[in-house]
């Protein structure tokens, strides 16, 4: 409803049929768990005038500014899932209803696993990293507090991260299939790089880029 600007962990957890949740404009508090346990989850509607949260179009739910991945909604199912470029932070538990995460592809830049982003991807074998192994090692920050039950650490020590795995475009497009074409709506806002928009995705031949698509481009 309007005027609620926050409701505790676990709100929604156990709401096996909840499939789309709205919030309104001035929601403006995200922690850990607000709609975690939402087995058939896979929307969270945010209103545009929102200044604090917004949806990408996979339905994954982000800070604002694009820089903190705060959760994967659980019916989404996601099996491999690429983080976009530009985010440097994975939120608490983010990642943690993930049940069918088999691979993460990671790019170069810092990145930062909060605490248990990662507890709950119990499938999570492989780890594609788009830098080196010296890359991995100043960049990337795995929060774990002792004495929790399981940690990042647990889950990353039976993970092989494979190193050098360039990010394909499709990772940072945004595309529409229509028949047998491609046509290209834009691109990540957070996207931060050189543009390369291939001939082809998913084995189609990319035939349209709309006027907008350089709108995230700005000074801003």
């Amino acid at each position: 409803p309007e005027g609620l600007e926050h409701f505790y962990t676990g709100a929604f957890s156990g709401c096996e049929n909840l499939t789309s949740i709205t919030v309104h404009s001035g929601y403006k508090n995200y922690v850990d768990g607000q709609f975690s346990v939402c087995p058939a989850l896979t929307e969270i509607i945010i209103p545009e005038g929102n200044e604090y949260f917004y949806v990408d179009e996979q339905g994954v739910l982000f800070t604002k500014d694009g820089k903190t991945l705060l959760f994967v909604p659980q019916g989404l199912n996601v099996t491999e899932y690429t983080i976009p470029e530009g985010v440097t932070t994975i939120g608490e538990g983010a990642l943690g209803d993930c049940k069918e995460l088999t691979t993460l592809n990671m790019h170069a830049g810092e990145l930062r696993f909060e605490r248990k982003a990662l507890v709950g991807c119990d499938k999570l074998t492989t780890i594609n990293f788009a830098g080196s192994d010296k890359d991995w090692e100043d960049n990337v920050f795995v929060y774990n507090k002792s004495g929790d039950e399981v940690s990042n650490k647990d889950i990353l020590d039976n993970v092989t991260v494979n190193y050098a795995v360039e990010l394909k475009p499709e990772d940072y497009i945004r595309y529409e299939i229509n028949g047998s074409e491609v046509t290209v709506t834009g691109f990540h806002r957070i996207y931060k790089g050189p543009l390369d928009i291939p001939s082809e995705i998913e084995g189609l031949p990319v035939t349209k880029i709309y006027t907008n698509s350089y709108d995230i481009f700005s000074s801003d």
